[in-house]
């Protein structure tokens, strides 16, 4: 996540250093298409490359990164999940507090009628669990425990305001992918007190994702102390500790 974010700021500083040279550049000239047919050519003005370096800028950079960091925080903790299983497997046969639909149950059955050794059925029944970790209502991960890491009712407790802001990171997220940035009704019913009306078009600043980047990391961190600690009775290491008491720190804890 720190790499992401020491990107995302390099990124910044050379798209500043671009705006300056242009600035230095002839009204207009022209560039040549790399596979265009002979003498094909397109006018450019210095206007024409300002609205570019603006377009990438806002979604080559920040909406990127926004659903890079996403995308990087739910594979690390479908990872610390994994490590798990695989450590203590009788963890796959633990069900979600409401009941197993018969269509999971169904297909829970083939995997393991059809497996051909017990390994490959572990492995099978594992992506299977992987898979469905973050279906559904993308705060049961850390409310109802669905991966069964030992986190129990810590962050209903203890965060959240902390659930609150990912809901909302994750359903601005959604929004962007699949309704160019535009709130929708969805949006409005997963997010608590939202800022934005139907209809708006939502914005990444700098600080919002500032902050999104924050409690993406500020999760991930302490689920895996919690995972450490109530799986493999061990206190984690130096780096975890030391990122749990800076996350306590930046959550007032």
């Amino acid at each position: 996540m720190n790499d992401i974010w020491r990107v995302f700021n390099c990124n910044n500083f050379f798209y500043d250093i671009l705006r300056k040279d242009i600035k230095s550049f002839e009204h207009k000239y022209q560039i040549q298409y790399p596979d265009a047919n002979a003498g094909n050519t397109l006018l450019v003005t210095r206007d024409d490359l300002f609205a570019v370096i603006e377009q990438q800028q806002k979604v080559g950079n920040y909406e990127k990164v926004f659903i890079e960091a996403i995308i990087t925080t739910e594979n690390f903790l479908k990872d610390v999940s994994l490590i798990v299983y695989k450590n203590f497997p009788n963890k796959l046969t633990v069900g979600s507090s409401e009941q197993e639909s018969e269509k999971r149950e169904s297909k829970l059955l083939s995997i393991i009628i059809n497996s051909f050794d017990k390994e490959e059925m572990l492995a099978k029944l594992t992506e299977e669990k992987i898979r469905g970790i973050f279906y559904g209502n993308p705060t049961d991960f850390f409310k109802k425990d669905t991966a069964k890491l030992g986190l129990a009712k810590f962050f209903t407790d203890n965060h959240h305001k902390t659930l609150d802001k990912f809901a909302e990171i994750i359903a601005r997220r959604n929004i962007f992918v699949h309704n160019d940035g535009k709130v929708d009704r969805k949006y409005l019913r997963e997010v608590a007190n939202p800022t934005f009306k139907l209809g708006n078009k939502a914005i990444i600043s700098y600080d919002y994702l500032k902050e999104a980047i924050m409690t993406l990391k500020a999760l991930a961190v302490l689920v895996t102390d919690i995972a450490v600690r109530k799986n493999y009775n061990e206190v984690p290491n130096k780096r975890i500790t030391d990122g749990v008491k800076i996350t306590n720190k930046r959550l007032n804890v």
